[in-house]
């Protein structure tokens, strides 16, 4: 039997693993994007998702706009929300 720090790890690594199978694309794609998109902002957002098409056209992903409908379905609506709220995501890896 299983006590319940194990349990908790084992629960924890399911959602992660889900978490990783629910990714329309590499997570290393989204690592750049994260940087790309620091960079970028400095400027400010325009609140669309421009710069994460741009980035991603530029990375020759062929799956735009199903990544740009998985950003939205967990909180990425613009560049700016895909920095705060999609990078958060990633960090629990």
């Amino acid at each position: 039997m299983m006590n319940k720090k194990e349990l908790k790890n084992k629960y924890e690594h399911q959602q992660q693993e889900e978490f990783e199978n629910s990714l329309p694309t590499d997570s290393e794609i989204f690592e750049k994007l994260f940087d790309y998109l620091d960079e970028e902002l400095e400027n400010g957002c325009n609140h669309t998702l421009h710069l994460t098409e741009t980035f991603l056209t530029s990375e020759k992903v062929n799956n735009v706009d199903e990544i740009k409908g998985w950003l939205r379905d967990n909180g990425g609506f613009c560049d700016c929300e895909v920095l705060a709220n999609i990078e958060e995501l990633f960090e629990k890896e």
